[in-house]
């Protein structure tokens, strides 16, 4: 996980084309993480440098109302990645 503030559990996340970490979902980025790939299954606290985290990535049925940052591309994308929503 590239480095952030705090993030909760269900948030979505994308990849950073050029480092090759996740970082919170941003649907108006321009470096990777405007396409959701995953979502955060833990909690981690706010970190300066780069952390290690677990994550939902694939093939998976996931709460809704659990998501942070949804949106109808994020929704697209997820089930791009067999991630469906309930």
């Amino acid at each position: 996980m590239a480095a952030s503030e705090a993030l909760n559990a269900g948030q979505l996340l994308g990849l950073v084309t050029a480092s090759g970490e996740f970082a919170p979902y941003d649907p108006a980025a321009e470096d990777g993480s405007e396409i959701a790939t995953a979502i955060l299954f833990a909690p981690l606290p706010e970190s300066d440098i780069v952390r290690r985290g677990r994550a939902v990535v694939r093939l998976a049925e996931v709460a809704e109302k659990l998501l942070t940052g949804l949106d109808l591309d994020a929704e697209k994308a997820l089930a791009k990645q067999f991630i469906f929503l309930r």
